[in-house]
């Protein structure tokens, strides 16, 4: 006999029905990423970093120089969610930002902690 899945791990509550959305992908997609979400910050034991936060400092740590409009463009957010989220990291000196030298307006994001 298999254990019972613990309460703050339970995808459904099994009292209440959900009708056809049990049916749809999206759904299922979007209560596994809440899940993901709330357990995070136990993995990474700061609850100040988020996934998205973090997905920020991997993919500038991958890609030394990379331009804040870049950033923004690969991981689907707005042009100011990625500064916040970089103004973020750079308040806890994990990145740095410098102009970029093709294009005086642009700043890059470089990594300085890796």
């Amino acid at each position: 006999m298999s254990k019972p899945i613990p309460a703050q791990i339970r995808i459904f509550d099994p009292s209440f029905s959900l009708g056809q959305l049990t049916e749809l992908t999206g759904f299922h997609l979007r209560r596994a990423s809440i899940l993901d979400f709330g357990s995070f910050s136990d993995t990474s034991g700061d609850p100040a970093i988020t996934p998205l936060r973090y997905s920020v400092l991997e993919v500038i740590g991958s890609n030394e120089g990379i331009r804040q409009i870049e950033l923004a463009r690969v991981l689907g957010l707005s042009k100011p969610s990625a500064t916040i989220v970089i103004d973020f990291w750079q308040a806890r000196d994990c990145v740095i930002r410098k102009r970029s030298s093709e294009d005086a307006r642009a700043r890059s994001a470089f990594d300085s902690s890796w």
